[in-house]
């Protein structure tokens, strides 16, 4: 695979206008880049997939991962048939794969914690209790279980970067490039992917490949949060291309 690069159409969004500060339509709203990014600097991240009920006989579980039975079968959805295929696609080329999950530490999310407290309040259980018990939702289903040469990073916080050695493995690999997919849009998968731009490197996100919690069933028909955060994600961090667009980019090296 020396020298190979992954090619892909990404899209972001543009906030040109005219030099005297109107609107340009042709430079103003979504735009395209090709990109080629060098196949050995880059990685597939995959942020928050665990959970049981994933696989495609399981029932629903007693406690769904997004609150709701609704969340729950768009979110098992989208690990069936975007995320999972971009895993097959990635060790099918020995794409670099690093896995993400939360692993809190009970003395930094305590009830002194302000995470603690935030978690207190948003789920009405503390971190402790909520990450407790036989429910698996820190274990991983069959379909998108890290294999034995993924790597794995502990986060503690939203953000895969705060107090982890996430960048120190980046830098050892030497990769440059993260191609993302996972959950939540506009939490984990945000704060992990603005952190990974502070840090220099380049993201882009598998749009289709990615869910928000959506707060009301109007939002959640209309997946209107996870349309936002990936806009949001296109305006100010990175690009975006298609599960299927990233499968025919590897698929041509």
């Amino acid at each position: 695979m020396e020298n190979k690069k992954i090619k892909i159409k990404g899209r972001y969004w543009s906030l040109n206008r005219k030099p005297d500060g109107t609107i340009d339509p042709k430079l103003f709203g979504y735009r395209y880049e090709d990109l080629e990014l060098n196949f050995d600097e880059t990685a597939l991240l995959v942020v928050d997939v665990y959970g049981k009920g994933y696989n495609n006989e399981d029932p629903l579980p007693e406690s769904p991962t997004f609150g709701t039975a609704e969340l729950f079968l768009i979110e098992k959805e989208i690990i069936n048939k975007k995320i999972k295929p971009a895993l097959d696609m990635a060790r099918e080329k020995n794409l670099k794969i690093i896995y993400i999950e939360n692993r809190f530490e009970p003395y930094l999310v305590d009830e002194n914690s302000e995470y603690g407290k935030y978690t207190k309040r948003f789920w009405g259980l503390s971190v402790k209790e909520y990450f407790s018990g036989d429910g698996g939702l820190l274990q991983y289903s069959e379909i998108v279980a890290p294999r034995e040469n993924d790597f794995i990073i502990q986060k503690r916080f939203y953000g895969a970067f705060t107090n982890t050695e996430l960048d120190y493995l980046l830098k050892n690999i030497k990769v440059k490039n993260l191609i993302s997919v996972g959950f939540t849009a506009d939490i984990c998968l945000f704060f992990t992917l603005y952190e990974a731009w502070t840090h220099n490197y380049k993201v882009v996100l598998l749009r289709d490949a990615t869910l928000a919690f959506e707060p009301t069933k109007e939002h959640t028909r209309n997946l209107l949060k996870t349309k936002h955060s990936v806009e949001f994600i296109e305006k100010f961090i990175g690009h975006t291309v298609t599960t299927k667009e990233f499968i025919e980019g590897c698929r041509n090296l």
